[in-house]
């Protein structure tokens, strides 16, 4: 078990964050490319292997509507697909304890279902979870 927020964890809350703010499209392909672009590296060399071949997903799309194979609306719904795709592979899970409220209570998510959750004042704690006997 793993508490607090290292580097993978970091990279993969991120990531899924501003992937998130894409689908919604509360940002723009354009910032959210350039915010990618910064980020690559970083994911690459630290990001967990669920982070980075979502990272390669994006980095795929995102060349596809540069080469003018698909249009922005076409990117965000084909990501859409891909998200959808991926959603039931999951085996990782994420609980959130959130202090900062009156409520304090706990929330369990899927991995691929962190779409998206800032990074603020939460303890993040990741866990395998293994077949039932």
């Amino acid at each position: 078990m793993r508490m607090g927020l290292d580097r993978a964890a970091f990279h993969a809350i991120d990531l899924r964050t501003h992937f998130g703010m894409l689908l919604d499209r509360s940002v723009s392909v354009r910032d959210f490319r350039q915010w990618f672009v910064n980020s690559q590296w970083n994911i690459e060399l630290e990001g967990d292997d669920d982070t980075v071949d979502l990272m390669s997903l994006i980095e795929l799309r995102l060349a596809e509507l540069t080469s003018g194979y698909i249009s922005e609306d076409c990117l965000i719904e084909t990501l859409q697909a891909d998200l959808a795709r991926r959603a039931g592979s999951s085996t990782m899970h994420t609980a959130s304890f959130d202090f900062t409220s009156d409520s304090a209570g706990v929330t369990v998510w899927s991995v691929r279902d962190l779409f998206p959750l800032q990074v603020d004042r939460r303890l993040v704690v990741e866990f395998a979870t293994a077949p039932a006997h």
